[in-house]
């Protein structure tokens, strides 16, 4: 019965990785906050180091990031940090969003609840 069930898992973890995760980028106006901001270099690499994986549309990939269920949970993750906030749209926002979401994000830094360490 062991063997029946691992055969299974198996199946199931070869199965999954040929379904693909949507990793496409919609067409957007860039109005990206680093740009708008004109922030310094050592200020932009730091940004976009720790936020912009997730929180824009230039997300880097780690090499993990393409075997199920891995892929999955991080276009996930991703799909909902740029729902709560993208930097490549920044400009298309109120100044009032765009104020309230720096509050909340130097928070969440604050509280080192961001950014997530990477496994």
């Amino acid at each position: 019965m062991k063997k029946i069930i691992l055969a299974v898992i198996v199946v199931v973890l070869i199965g999954i990785q040929f379904i693909p995760v949507d990793r496409t980028v919609p067409e957007y106006a860039s109005s990206d906050l680093l740009v708008l901001g004109g922030a310094d270099k050592s200020m932009t690499n730091m940004i976009k180091d720790a936020c912009y994986d997730c929180h824009s549309y230039e997300s880097e990939y780690p090499g993990y990031a393409n075997v199920a269920p891995l892929s999955m949970w991080i276009q996930g993750h991703i799909d909902h940090g740029r729902e709560e906030l993208n930097f490549s749209t920044w400009g298309s926002m109120s100044k009032k969003d765009q104020h309230h979401l720096l509050k909340e994000a130097a928070e969440k830094v604050e509280k080192k609840e961001m950014p997530l360490t990477p496994f």
